[in-house]
């Protein structure tokens, strides 16, 4: 990626272009600066604040989860978790713990019981 985005840094010094990054979730500790690679965006970024993905129970979790994880905003400096919101809402998280991996199996076994019981269609039931 690093290569790509470096060998194409300077047809988007000629060209219009979109880039479009979310530091919030990357999931590797490798971090890509876009100054870094030559592609200059103060002044001309925007910080998209609407979460059309998470409902705001979510991300109001998740904030208080990150408040004080520093990430970056993609150009060497620091972004702002202030400001963000979600377009819709929904319930609040449910944290559970366990001893041991046939714990989380038998939790999740019983929850998904319970949302088809309720008549949730399993088509809409997603586990990671």
């Amino acid at each position: 990626l690093v290569a790509w985005l470096a060998s194409t840094a300077q047809i988007l010094s000629r060209h219009a272009a979109a880039i479009v990054g979310d530091a919030h979730q990357r999931i590797y500790d490798y971090k890509i600066s876009l100054r870094g690679l030559g592609i200059e965006t103060r002044g001309r970024s925007r910080r998209l604040k609407i979460n059309y993905r998470t409902s705001q129970a979510i991300l109001r979790w998740a904030q208080q989860v990150l408040r004080n994880e520093p990430t970056d905003d993609l150009d060497g400096a620091l972004e702002e978790i202030v400001g963000y919101r979600s377009a819709f809402d929904g319930p609040e998280p449910a944290i559970a713990r366990f001893v041991t991996p046939a714990e989380e199996a038998d939790h999740v076994v019983a929850c998904v019981q319970a949302w088809l019981d309720q008549g949730i269609s399993p088509a809409s039931i997603g586990i990671t």
